[in-house]
């Protein structure tokens, strides 16, 4: 079979949903930073075989938006799959997570774990001092899902939007949420970067959601900053939806550039766990200063970011 030249390309794009972002960047803006993985499967004696990865690549803040992958391949026709990972060596957004603590116990045969309910408490534990158990998701912007599938040459997919009514995971609501974390996110890493290395975060900034916490009542939760494990956690549940609220979305990443860049700043989840909030009067002179350090941050940045 002659090899023939491949090549696939795009561009992924964010339609905005805070209203800030909107006035400031307009309706819909590039994406860049994170994975865009690339897999396609052919087409031999009738028959579509398995999804095979053909490249993983990283879109550049200059290139708006845009990917491109190119092979060598056989001209077996073939249908081609893009999806993407909100994942850099700077930025991580987590969405759905495993529960390590139950595979463990399924695995070993623990049925008292699990009849005791300790695999669901032992789990949330581990949650709150690791990242272990969490993982990004990988979201599909594109499928060949029909048809007798694409010939060699190029293939541009045009504007790949997440976006209300979108196709596939573009149109999926918690996608296109964190699709707009990372826009939103990204720009605050990026301000803090144009200070000078002495503001700049010192470690990668995780985010978790949705979050619902299973050992609390939905009225009980409230988003947070995990200064054991440095992620920020946006509710939401049945009574809370805290993403709505762009001044809690950066109230919580403020949390984290103090927590990087101060000391002894995990009792600030002691006294969250004795107090169960932060936020109102506090004895506790440092606590009072994150918080109010987090308020005064999320305001001087909002401006900066917005006008």
């Amino acid at each position: 079979m002659a090899q023939v030249g491949w090549t696939l390309r795009g561009r992924i794009l964010v339609e905005h949903l805070f209203q800030e972002l909107t006035d400031t960047y307009g309706a819909i803006s590039p994406l860049a930073g994170f994975r865009v993985r690339v897999q396609a499967r052919e087409r031999v004696a009738g028959v579509w075989g398995k999804w095979k990865k053909w490249d993983d690549v990283i879109i550049n803040d200059d290139d708006e938006g845009a990917f491109q992958v190119s092979k060598i391949k056989s001209s077996h026709r073939r249908r081609f799959r893009v999806q993407v990972q909100f994942k850099s060596a700077e930025l991580v957004i987590f969405g759905s997570n495993r529960s390590l603590m139950r595979q463990v116990s399924r695995a070993l045969r623990m049925r008292a774990l699990r009849s005791l309910g300790a695999e669901l408490i032992l789990d949330q534990l581990l949650q709150q001092f690791t990242r272990i158990p969490y993982q990004s998701d990988w979201h599909t912007v594109h499928i060949d899902r029909t048809g007798r599938g694409r010939g060699a040459g190029i293939t541009d997919l045009g504007d790949l939007t997440f976006e209300a009514n979108g196709p596939d995971d573009l149109g999926d609501q918690i996608a296109h949420r964190q699709a707009e974390l990372w826009f939103l996110y990204s720009r605050v890493i990026e301000f803090f970067s144009r200070l000078g290395p002495g503001f700049r975060f010192k470690k990668k900034v995780a985010v978790k959601y949705p979050h619902n916490n299973p050992l609390l009542g939905d009225r009980m939760e409230a988003s947070y900053a995990n200064p054991e494990n440095y992620m920020v956690y946006i509710v939401e549940n049945s009574v809370w939806d805290d993403y709505a609220r762009i001044d809690y979305v950066l109230h919580e990443i403020m949390h984290i550039w103090a927590y990087q860049h101060s000391r002894r700043e995990k009792g600030m989840a002691w006294q969250l766990i004795i107090h169960g909030d932060t936020h109102k009067l506090q004895n506790r002179t440092w606590v009072a200063f994150h918080e109010g350090f987090a308020e005064w941050a999320y305001h001087h940045v909002y401006r900066s970011l917005f006008g």
